[in-house]
């Protein structure tokens, strides 16, 4: 799958990498540790301003708010940066590389 264009439900200025939730027809960041997300944020903008999105298969860079090892799987965090996904969180990404927090790291979209 490809990148999509959304409109931004909230601010999302210096957010690229983080996930996104999907609320009243826009995105949002993900605020609920372990949630079920849409994709990554690809760029980044304010709100009601169009955004893109990595979907399913499309590898991006995530920002990362914990040390995670290639091959980890990755969920959403309270402030949308992503960490290693425990048993009862929803995946969000792979990572195809290691990196610790606040690093942004290439991860392909899974959820």
């Amino acid at each position: 799958m490809a990148k999509k264009t959304f409109i931004a439900g909230e601010d999302l200025t210096g957010k690229a990498g983080y996930a996104l939730k999907a609320e009243n027809g826009k995105v949002k960041l993900a605020g609920v540790k372990g949630e079920a997300c849409l994709g990554i944020l690809s760029n980044d903008n304010i709100a009601d301003k169009a955004v893109v999105v990595a979907l399913p298969g499309e590898v991006c860079k995530v920002k990362l708010g914990g040390t995670v090892k290639m091959g980890n799987f990755l969920a959403a965090g309270t402030d949308g940066r992503l960490a290693v996904a425990q048993t009862s969180e929803h995946d969000v990404a792979m990572a195809l590389q290691d990196g610790v927090e606040n690093d942004k790291i290439y991860a392909v979209v899974i959820v």
